[in-house]
């Protein structure tokens, strides 16, 4: 059995979802493979997406590795950020130069010019429309340059000891999580979590946050031709597409 795990946004759909695409994956898992998505966008936003397009999933994992689900949507495991690990976060936020914030659950995602600790619960949830209170699984920050982007996720992983990692996603664009979450956890975990054991994992991806993932040692990993050149020249295997994978069933 082989695992195809591959990023989303600029890899999956660096070509058209189309019949070609749905008829391969389909192929894959009708040879006893899995195939599945690793994310860094909010769940909610990840299974909009693939929902509409109506690809056949085995798993997905979103928010960089903090939210693991099996195809049907159903929980396999949840990491959050530390309570109070949050709250340093969004403190240490209030004096930084970020452009915006958003804080993740496990539910919806919202968009925020900038959101106070004090709308955090003890145990870690932020308030949404329901009042109801969810785990904060991730806390993405856009900052004015790249440069800075660097900078401040440094300081900010320093600062909290490890607690948190910061996940670059664009060169704008940071995606906090606990320290243990990446996309190489989240893809370990699942695995951990099926009790199985796959003749390969293969991963695919076109960015920063999919680095984990692509140069883990357990991993086969290859970045698509569109990647960032960064990206390209670390991994060192390349494909053009997904279809070069799914196509070697």
């Amino acid at each position: 059995m082989k695992i195809f795990a591959t990023d989303f946004d600029g890899t999956l759909n660096n070509r058209p979802i189309d019949n070609v695409l749905l008829c391969a994956i389909r192929a894959w898992q009708a040879a006893g493979n899995l195939f599945g998505v690793v994310s860094g966008r909010p769940y909610a936003s990840i299974r909009d997406i693939l929902n509409v397009y109506d690809i056949p999933l085995d798993f997905l994992i979103a928010n960089n590795g903090a939210i693991i689900t099996d195809g049907n949507g159903d929980p396999i495991c949840l990491t959050p950020i530390p309570p109070s690990v949050a709250v340093s976060l969004l403190d240490r936020f209030s004096g930084e130069p970020h452009r915006s914030l958003r804080i993740d659950d496990p539910h919806v995602f919202r968009e925020y010019a900038g959101i106070p600790a004090y709308s955090l619960t003890e145990d870690g949830g932020v308030r949404v429309a329901d009042d109801v209170w969810h785990d904060i699984t991730e806390i993405t920050t856009d900052y004015p340059t790249y440069e800075t982007t660097l900078r401040e996720t440094a300081l900010t992983e320093q600062a909290l000891g490890g607690a948190v990692r910061g996940l670059v996603n664009s060169p704008l664009s940071v995606d906090w999580v606990a320290g243990s979450v990446n996309k190489s956890y989240g893809i370990k975990t699942l695995i951990s979590s099926l009790h199985v054991t796959p003749d390969v994992i293969i991963t695919a991806g076109d960015s920063l946050n999919d680095m984990a993932m692509l140069i883990d040692p357990d991993f086969v990993g290859y970045a698509v031709e569109n990647a960032m050149p960064d990206v390209r020249s670390r991994v060192g295997r390349t494909i053009t597409c997904c279809l070069d994978i799914l196509k070697d069933v």
